[in-house]
Order: C-alpha cells, then structure tokens, then sequence
C-alpha cells in the first residue's frame, strides 16, 4: 500500500515537473535552424566595370547617405554613400559574386564583365534596407526571463511541499494501519 502512494507522489511529482518546465524552449534548443541559400542576381557592369544602383527603403524611396559595401569573400573590395536618391556607383569591378550591403539590406549578386552578361542581366543593382526586424517571444525588454524564474521558482515551492505534505499524509496512515495491526482489526473501511 505504501509503495503505491509513494509510485503516485512519484507520478504526480513528474506530472508537475513536465508542466513547470518550459517547453517552447527545450524545444528550441533541440531544433536547428532552417537556412536556405541567398539567391543571386545577375547584374551587368558597364563600360570600365562599374556598378550603378539605387538603395531604397521598404516603402521604396531611395535613402540618401546610405552606407554602401561591396565585398567579395572576406574582402571588402569598394565602399561609397548613396547620393540623392539613393543612387550610388561603384567603379573599377570585375566579373564576379559580390556580397552588396547597405543600411540593413544585403544581397549576393554576380556581377559580368561588360558584353558578356545574358539577356535576362538586369543593368542596374536596386538594393532593399529593411528595418530592424526583432523576433521572439520577449514581451517587454527581458521580463519574460524574470517571469520564467518566478514560476520555476513558485513551482519548486509548489513541489516540495506538496512532497512535504504527501510524506506527512503517510506517516499518519502508517500510523493509523499499525493502531489497526494493533487492535486486532484486518481491513479498516476505506473512504470512498
């Protein structure tokens, strides 16, 4: 009898503790993510290798001052500002696949030698700088981390007395079965 509560203390004990931890992160941190390859757009260069473009923001106007980086590898080859407009070009480039950033934006771009482009290769580079996107599930600036503690915190609690508490309810039925052992009495009625 006292090997089956301690087997249900144990199961209620597990029970809590699958609620309590948290789930959407264990989860989480088993997944990996999911990345796909950047596509690359065909772009010819003109006349003695330059690239023109334009860099624009989501609602599609061009953001003068941007900061322009063009790399290639671990090189960053050319740097310029986008002028009025967003406009912007850059000089002396070979044929090639270029990482291209500005602001928040970033493409990779193969770049061909003037006349060897196929027809499809669009003539000019238009560069997209989205705004910061932030995602997760932080409700306000890092108290989650401070609500998840609390929980983890009042759910131990919850726990450990509860396991108090079921520790205390056998002792005294122990206590009452050996009275019963005691007065000569088989079986005590059980509640329903």
């Amino acid at each position: 009898m006292r090997s089956m509560r301690l087997l249900k203390g144990v199961a209620v004990s597990v029970a809590c503790w699958g609620m309590i931890l948290p789930q959407a992160r264990l989860r989480a941190a088993d997944s990996k993510p999911v990345t796909k390859a950047p596509a690359i757009v065909d772009v010819a260069l003109q006349a003695n290798g330059s690239l023109s473009g334009q860099v624009l923001d989501e609602q599609g106007l061009g953001l003068e001052g941007a900061l322009v980086s063009v790399r290639q590898g671990k090189d960053e080859i050319a740097q310029t500002v986008a002028g009025k407009n967003g406009e912007f070009a850059v000089a002396n480039l070979r044929g090639g696949i270029y990482q291209i950033a500005a602001g928040q934006g970033m493409g990779l771009y193969r770049l061909w030698a003037p006349n060897t482009a196929p027809p499809s290769t669009r003539t000019a580079l238009r560069l997209v700088s989205k705004a910061n996107v932030f995602r997760g599930q932080d409700c306000c600036g890092g108290c989650t981390d401070w609500i998840g503690i609390a929980t983890l915190g009042v759910s131990i609690g919850a726990v450990v007395v509860s396991s108090i508490a079921l520790s205390d309810i056998n002792d005294v039925e122990d206590k009452v079965d050996n009275l019963a052992d005691g007065l000569g009495v088989e079986d005590l009625p059980a509640s329903p």
